[in-house]
């Protein structure tokens, strides 16, 4: 990509500084870059070379033009960087996503009473659960329809609500003794075994919260600092930086885009 005379490779910089004549533009007003960057010779920048611009980058060493132009030369890098820190902070948090349901399961199997049928449901729903989320090439973006099919699996375990039972209706009262014109109070139900309902209800809510937090993990796992404001050159600064969102995929705000 050609950026005003800039080559893939070449870094605004990265020239070796023969005389005045050749040196690049600084603008106005910006401090020169360091000699651990200005100094490198050759036309192209060695592997070692990148690495360290790229570093100085993440550091958040340019200032102005110098740190727009730089991250678009040394876009490919970046975003290899980048990509690799979400892959991280990604893996990490579904990490807490399935250990948090996988935790509630172990539990529940553990403190209640269940059927033989129905503890090899649970356990081979989680275990369901567990392997398509892991086998998929996309983990964050299939654990949301894995853990619907799961809660579905474990909805069939759900007994059916028990039917009201019918009241005692006293006889009419002809005068004689007995009877208040009461209701007979209901007899209470006998413990109906485990707490289904509400061991779905803790999925659900350990789930969505996990997965909040994996949200806004991801969406703040930024490895460059915000760019720096311009220094002493904004029409060169405003370019850059347009060619910039362009290539981040970042459409800027316009009055006629906010109404």
């Amino acid at each position: 990509m050609q950026v005003d005379g800039i080559s893939p490779g070449n870094a605004y910089g990265l020239q070796k500084v023969t005389g005045k004549e050749n040196a690049p533009e600084e603008p106005s007003g910006q401090q020169p870059l360091s000699a651990e960057v200005a100094d490198v010779s050759g036309d192209e920048p060695t592997g070692e070379e990148e690495k360290g611009v790229t570093r100085l980058l993440l550091e958040g060493h340019f200032k102005g033009v110098s740190d727009v132009r730089l991250r678009i030369n040394f876009n490919d890098e970046l975003t290899a960087i980048e990509a690799a820190q979400m892959q991280a902070v990604s893996g990490e948090k579904m990490g807490g996503v399935l250990g948090s349901v996988g935790g509630i399961v172990d539990s529940f199997l553990a403190d209640n009473d269940l059927t033989e049928k129905e503890a090899a449901v649970v356990s081979d729903a989680k275990d369901s659960f567990l392997q398509a989320v892991n086998g998929a090439d996309d983990p964050a973006g299939a654990v949301a329809d894995a853990f619907a099919t799961f809660l579905e699996l474990l909805q069939a375990l759900v007994p059916p609500p028990p039917e009201p039972e019918a009241k005692d209706v006293p006889a009419a009262d002809d005068g004689g003794t007995g009877g208040d014109g009461g209701e007979t109070e209901p007899t209470p139900p006998a413990d109906s075994g485990p707490d289904w309902k509400g061991f779905i209800d803790n999925l659900k809510s350990s789930f969505s919260g996990a997965m909040d937090d994996l949200t806004t993990a991801v969406s703040t796992a930024n490895v460059l600092p915000p760019l720096s404001e311009p220094n002493g050159n904004g029409v060169a600064y405003d370019k850059f930086l347009a060619i910039y969102n362009e290539m981040r995929g970042i459409v800027p705000v316009t009055l006629d885009s906010a109404v």
